[in-house]
C-alpha cells in the first residue's frame, strides 16, 4: 500500500477519518498520501467555522489551505509519506474520485461513511462497487484495529480478503485474526433435510475440512487464525452477531471484482455490510479490476 487516498466530506467528522489514515500511513510505509475534499455544497464544517470564521463565510481556497495547515498537519506531520491536497468541486465527483484513482495508481481508498445520511451511503457503495481497488469504510467511534474478522464462502476472491487481513494483522504486530463461515438456516438444503440438526452437524464438518484446506495455501505469517462456524437466518446477520460478540475492530470482506458492460460489481453481501455496518468494513478488490472499462468510458468524454 504505497499510495493512499483519504476523502473528505468537509464534515465535523473528518478528523476520524484523517486519525485513521495517518495510523494506516505509518504502518504501512506508504509513498504518498492524497487528501481529497469533496465540496458540493460549499459549506465549512461548524468547528471550522467556530475557529476561524463568521458562521456566514463560505468555503475558497484559503479556507482549504488553513483546513490543511492547522488540521490535517496535526496528523499528519510524523508520517514519511508526502502528503498532496486536492479538491474535488464541479461535476460528478464520484467520476472524478475514479479518474483520480486511475492516474494516481491508488492502492488504497479511505472514506468515513456518515451512518443515517443517504448521500453519504449512496456515494460509499458507489465508490465500492466502481472503485478498482481496496477501498475502507470507517466509522467515527472506531479508530483502531485490534481485532480482525474475514468472512469466507471459500472463494478465490474471499481468499484474497485473507491474505489482505493477514497483510494487516503484520502490519499492526496483531497475533489473531478471525476466519468465519456461515451456515444459513434458510438454506434448502436444510430445509428439505429429515433431520435438520444432524445434517448441520454434517456441514459443520465439512466447513472445517474447506477451512483447513484453504489455510493450508496460504502464508499465514505466523498469526495465529481463530476459526468460527455461525449458524444464522441470513449472512450479514450472522456476521453482525459475531462482530458484536467479538468485538470485531475491521470487518474484512471480498468483492465479488467481476466486470460486465459498464460496472464493477459488489456481492450482495458486501453492498449490504456497507450500509448497515457499525464497525469499519475493508472491501478487498484486487488492484486494477475494471480498469480497462473505466478507461474505455472516461476516454469516451
Amino acid at each position: 500500500m504505497k499510495n493512499l487516498l483519504c476523502v473528505l466530506s468537509l464534515s465535523d467528522t473528518d478528523r476520524y477519518t484523517i486519525k485513521y489514515t495517518a495510523q494506516l500511513a505509518r504502518l504501512s510505509g506508504a509513498e504518498n498520501l492524497f487528501v481529497n475534499f469533496i465540496n458540493e455544497d460549499h459549506s465549512l464544517p461548524d468547528y471550522f467555522k467556530n475557529v476561524y470564521l463568521s458562521s456566514t463565510t463560505h468555503e475558497n481556497q484559503a479556507v482549504i489551505k488553513k483546513l490543511r495547515d492547522d488540521i490535517l498537519t496535526i496528523h499528519t506531520s510524523d508520517i514519511n509519506a508526502k502528503v498532496h491536497f486536492n479538491v474535488f468541486e464541479k461535476g460528478n465527483i464520484v467520476d472524478s474520485c475514479l479518474r483520480f484513482i486511475l492516474e494516481n495508481e491508488i492502492d488504497l481508498i479511505i472514506y468515513k461513511k456518515n451512518a443515517g445520511i443517504r448521500d453519504s451511503i449512496s456515494f460509499a457503495k458507489k465508490l465500492a462497487r466502481r472503485a478498482t481497488c481496496t477501498t475502507l469504510f470507517i466509522t467515527e467511534n472506531h479508530t483502531s484495529f485490534n481485532k480482525l474478522l474475514v468472512p469466507t464462502d471459500f472463494s478465490v476472491q474471499s481468499k484474497k480478503a485473507i491474505e489482505q487481513a493477514l497483510q494487516f494483522a503484520q502490519l499492526a504486530s496483531i497475533k489473531e485474526i478471525s476466519l468465519l463461515h456461515i451456515i444459513e438456516t434458510s438454506s434448502t438444503h436444510i430445509l428439505k433435510s429429515s433431520d435438520p440438526k444432524k445434517f448441520i452437524g454434517l456441514l459443520k464438518e465439512t466447513v472445517t475440512k474447506e477451512l483447513d484446506k484453504v489455510l493450508d495455501t496460504i502464508d499465514t505469517k505466523d498469526v495465529n487464525i481463530d476459526r468460527i462456524i455461525e449458524i444464522s437466518d441470513t449472512i450479514e446477520s450472522g456476521i453482525q452477531q459475531v462482530c458484536r460478540e467479538k468485538k470485531i475492530d475491521l470487518l474484512v470482506i471480498a468483492a465479488r471484482g467481476t466486470s460486465s458492460g459498464v460496472s464493477i460489481f459488489l456481492g450482495s453481501v458486501a453492498e449490504e455490510l456497507i450500509e448497515i455496518s457499525n464497525i469499519p468494513v475493508l472491501v478487498v478488490k484486487k488492484k486494477g479490476t475494471g480498469t480497462s472499462v473505466l478507461e474505455t468510458l472516461f476516454n469516451m468524454f
